[in-house]
C-alpha cells in the first residue's frame, strides 16, 4: 500500500501539507495546551471542596448577578500553595469576574 503524502493543514489559507496528527504544519501547530487540574495539582480532595463550594455558592459572590463558573483562590497558589483547601481563602466568581481578577482590575 503507498504511503500518503498527507493531508492540508486546517490553518486557514495554509497550503502545507502534514502530517501530524492534530491536522496542523509545523508552522501553525497550536501552542501547548495547559495541563489538566489534577496534573497542576488540583486532585480529588480540591474537586469534591470545588463541588461543595460551588453548591453552597451558586451566584458570583462579586457581582451577585451571574452563575458561579469558577471557584478562585484569593492569595494565589503560587504564593501560598498551602492555601489550596482553605475554605476562606476562596470565592465563587462567573468568568467575567474571574477573569477581571486575573488582569487585575
Amino acid at each position: 500500500m503507498p504511503l500518503s503524502p498527507g493531508n492540508a493543514c486546517k490553518h486557514i489559507r495554509c497550503i502545507n501539507i502534514t502530517k501530524n496528527k492534530n491536522g496542523y504544519c509545523d508552522e501553525h501547530k497550536p501552542v501547548a495546551t495547559r495541563p489538566s487540574t489534577h496534573a497542576r495539582g488540583y486532585g480529588k480532595r480540591w474537586q469534591k471542596l470545588r463541588k461543595w463550594y460551588v453548591s453552597k455558592y451558586p451566584m458570583c459572590e462579586k457581582c451577585n448577578e451571574k452563575p458561579t463558573e469558577e471557584v478562585h483562590h484569593i492569595i494565589s497558589l503560587r504564593e501560598r500553595p498551602d492555601l489550596l483547601l482553605a475554605i476562606d481563602n476562596l470565592t465563587a466568581l462567573c468568568l467575567t469576574c474571574h477573569n477581571k481578577e486575573h488582569r487585575g482590575h
